[in-house]
């Protein structure tokens, strides 16, 4: 059930012009951007995003989008929603021989968490991009690769911006990063500001964490995980080196 509904939803999510699709995709784009003097590179990067996800909010999210995803599914929304609540409201998993319920966030390992989170994110971002817009904060660059997004600005509206993504949800808490010595890490590149343009190192950046939804995120939508267990694997990014690297 969990694959059938991240099927349906996976329709009408990544279609905004802030999303990225992969590593390919970001190398191209990344070398038509122009840095403005007095900007910056910096990234924000939620902390466990998967297990931060207010599922009442992915309910109301899926409604307003109503009208866009039935065109995908015969279904009518109160049995779309039933079916949501069953997957999403009672999640429970095994640890150490004994076998807890997940009481907030999205489960961990479930083909539908990476579609839902995708979801808010989406949301989250539009709201607060045009938040920033109305105090005159108008971003260079932002792109999002599922909880990383990477930003180009100026330098003095920094606080400012994280302080906009952090007031949106509650739940859902964002870090920062600077560039340093104008070099960054995003996804599996090395991005480095010069005269104005962006220049990429395309050698491969290990990216470990110790966290769960670090796991979770890299894995496939149509991943299936046991029902009685889920194991937290930790992975590296895969390098992904673009031909116009």
């Amino acid at each position: 059930m969990a694959q059938f509904l991240a099927n349906v939803l996976q329709n009408v999510v990544g279609k905004t012009k802030h999303h990225v699709r992969s590593s390919f995709d970001f190398a191209s784009e990344i070398t038509n951007v122009r840095v403005p003097e007095g900007c910056i590179i910096y990234s924000l990067d939620v902390v466990s995003l998967y297990t931060n996800v207010p599922v009442q909010n992915v309910y109301d999210i899926i409604e307003q989008k109503w009208r866009e995803i039935s065109d995908y599914t015969p279904i009518p929304w109160t049995e779309f929603k039933r079916a949501l609540h069953t997957i999403l409201g009672a999640s429970f998993f095994q640890y150490n021989g004994k076998i807890f319920e997940q009481t907030f966030g999205t489960p961990m390992g479930s083909p539908l968490s990476p579609v839902v989170a995708s979801l808010l994110m989406e949301q989250l971002e539009e709201t607060a991009i045009q938040c920033l817009r109305d105090k005159g904060i108008n971003l260079v660059m932002y792109k999002r690769y599922v909880d990383d997004c990477l930003i180009v600005g100026y330098e003095n509206d920094i606080d400012c911006v994280l302080a906009e993504f952090n007031g949106q949800c509650p739940s859902i808490k964002f870090t920062l990063e600077k560039e340093t010595e104008n070099s960054l890490r995003f996804l599996d590149l090395k991005l480095s500001r010069c005269q104005g343009k962006i220049e990429k190192n395309c050698s491969i950046i290990k990216k470990l964490r110790e966290t769960p939804q670090f796991a979770t995120k890299t894995t496939d939508s149509k991943t299936t995980s046991p029902n009685t267990t889920t194991t937290n694997n930790i992975t590296t990014t895969p390098g992904m080196i673009d031909a116009s690297c």
